[in-house]
């Protein structure tokens, strides 16, 4: 048998195979699978921003009643959306607000105060011959009540923290995104 006939065997064959109807099917498959794929990813999305609401509400609860203990009155939602509008030069109306969450500013603090002390003591390990005397600071605050905002207004993404007291601006990060990213949101 020559080339040509064998070609000509195994493109009947393949054509008895994958038929125009069968063809059909697979792509209906195809796509009814890939709806139900991008369905369940949607939904497990959607159950995750859940359980991380439903967590951040649970820490304000609690820093709202500790505030209450410690009789301290705590800002507003809606004052810390106008502080930061304020705080990035931009009107509220414009900004959009990912995430405002209060938190207990103490908790960054202790983070990084340990990470501070571990690097110490590997610094004290490797000067044993010397004696090192270091000062130490006065203890913390342990409550800092504090908001941690995420906003986007154009392609610029603002993350800060804001004193829940006060509203003074603690930290700010301004980040750009990418057109993609802009895209998406």
């Amino acid at each position: 048998m020559d080339r040509n006939g064998t070609i000509q065997n195994i493109q009947h064959a393949l054509g008895s195979i994958f038929t125009k109807a069968r063809l059909k099917k697979i792509a209906a498959g195809a796509i009814l699978c890939s709806v139900i794929a991008g369905g369940a990813a949607c939904y497990q999305q959607q159950q995750e921003k859940l359980a991380h609401e439903q967590l951040l509400q649970a820490r304000a609860a609690i820093l709202e009643s500790q505030a209450a203990q410690y009789s301290i009155v705590l800002l507003d939602t809606d004052t810390i959306r106008s502080l930061a509008a304020q705080t990035i030069g931009i009107d509220e109306t414009a900004v959009t607000f990912r995430e405002i969450a209060l938190v207990n500013g103490q908790e960054k603090n202790d983070k990084d105060r340990k990470e501070k002390d571990r690097r110490d003591r590997k610094e004290d390990k490797r000067e044993h011959e010397q004696p090192v005397t270091r000062q130490t600071a006065a203890p913390a605050p342990v409550f800092q009540p504090m908001y941690k905002v995420a906003c986007q207004s154009g392609s610029l993404k603002y993350k800060l923290r804001i004193d829940a007291v006060s509203g003074e601006i603690l930290q700010s990060k301004i980040e750009k995104t990418s057109p993609l990213e802009a895209f998406w949101r």
